[in-house]
């Protein structure tokens, strides 16, 4: 089982450095959400929402980006402030800048390998702890 978590962590790392590197050298906007678009059919699972948000360069020019994905809850309301980065050059290639939407993917296969690893390291425990706490009585020959 700590095979399976140590590769869990490594992708989860990876994943993590390679959105920490997308977002190294971009500008950073303040803007405003403003639209959460119905997002698909809806389906089984529910309504999904398409986070729109508006933002300014360092230029003063207005942008606009819209998420090329729907959630359930986008974790914004209209009218929150959020966070956007964007190439100085190219505005147009954005993106929002939060914990979640940034590195939650990485952020659960590191979990999920360390909960890996917890598995492992307490089967290990509770062994030894029911060998000490109910010892062999009969031994083989």
């Amino acid at each position: 089982m700590s095979v399976i978590g140590t590769w869990l962590i490594i992708i989860g790392l990876i994943i993590a450095t390679w959105q920490y590197r997308d977002i190294q050298g971009k500008e950073i906007a303040v803007g405003k959400v403003t639209a959460l678009e119905p997002y698909g059919s809806g389906g089984r699972s529910g309504q999904t929402y398409r986070l729109v948000a508006n933002f300014s360069d360092q230029l003063g020019n207005p942008h606009s980006y819209r998420a090329s994905f729907g959630l359930p809850s986008p974790g914004y309301e209209v009218g929150d402030p959020i966070r956007i980065y964007f190439e100085r050059e190219n505005a147009s290639n954005c993106g929002v800048l939060s914990f979640g939407y940034r590195f939650g993917i990485a952020w659960g296969f590191i979990a999920l390998g360390l909960s890996f690893w917890l598995l492992a390291v307490g089967w290990e425990f509770g062994n030894g702890w029911l060998e000490n706490l109910i010892p062999t009585t009969v031994t083989s020959n």
